[in-house]
């Protein structure tokens, strides 16, 4: 069985993708600890869970293609995890729920820019499959305390 080329795009989204996987379950468990509020808590656990299973899928994908997921995340999450660390009650809240806000909507346009752009069909079906979460994690983000 032949395996399907990958565009440029496909390869952009998938190590996007999976790199910011990594960097959001990372500030989810750091939310989930040093949250102040409990609805910060609970979306920090969610965002673990639910971007742990995309990055999942992905790794899977990645081995069936014979690629290897990355192992780091982008610098500028060490940096925004490094400023998180330092703040605490209402401050971190605050900090946390607009990264997320921002962050969700960066991830909306790349897989929708996937779903349109991409070339292997079954990297295209999971942004697609994703797509509806990642919105519904942009309105949770929105309703945490700001």
């Amino acid at each position: 069985m032949v395996k399907p080329t990958l565009s440029a795009q496909d390869k952009m989204f998938f190590r996007m993708a999976y790199q910011g996987g990594l960097a959001v379950r990372v500030l989810g468990q750091l939310a989930s600890v040093q949250g102040n509020s409990t609805a910060t808590k609970i979306f920090g656990n969610t965002m673990v869970v639910e971007h742990g299973k995309v990055n999942d899928l992905l790794k899977d994908w990645a081995m069936e293609m014979n690629m290897k997921a990355p192992s780091n995340f982008p610098a500028d999450s060490i940096k925004v995890k490094k400023i998180l660390i330092m703040k605490t009650g209402k401050n971190f809240d605050l900090a946390y729920a607009r990264l997320m806000v921002t962050d969700h909507k960066k991830d909306i346009a790349m897989f929708d820019r996937e779903i349109k752009m991409g070339r292997n069909p079954k990297l295209v079906q999971i942004a697609k499959d994703t797509l509806p979460k990642l919105k519904m994690h942009l309105k949770m983000a929105q309703k945490l305390p700001m």
